[in-house]
């Protein structure tokens, strides 16, 4: 999967970590809602410093990833069985 991260006002892609277990994604949830509010409470999103930037980025994504394979909306496969599915047909 690929990430963003923000460096001098540009989003760059790069690769990204995935979330384990249900309970990293709950954390990864939490730690999203803190950025926000901390955004927020500064007046907008870009306030936070490149590092929170990064951070929510990476996150967002990995929430993103973990979503799409264990929480698909209703009438989308999982990306795990779109994955599997791809890599037969490879094979």
């Amino acid at each position: 999967m690929q990430g963003r991260q923000w460096r001098d006002g540009v989003v760059l892609l790069l690769y990204e970590m995935k979330i384990k277990s249900e309970r990293e994604y709950k954390d990864c949830e939490a730690r999203v809602e803190e950025l926000i509010q901390r955004g927020t409470a500064l007046g907008d999103m870009e306030l936070l410093s490149d590092e929170e930037k990064n951070e929510f980025c990476e996150l967002s994504d990995a929430l993103d990833e973990y979503g799409k394979a264990y929480h698909p909306l209703p009438g989308q496969p999982s990306s795990l069985l779109v994955g599997a599915s791809a890599e037969m047909v490879l094979a």
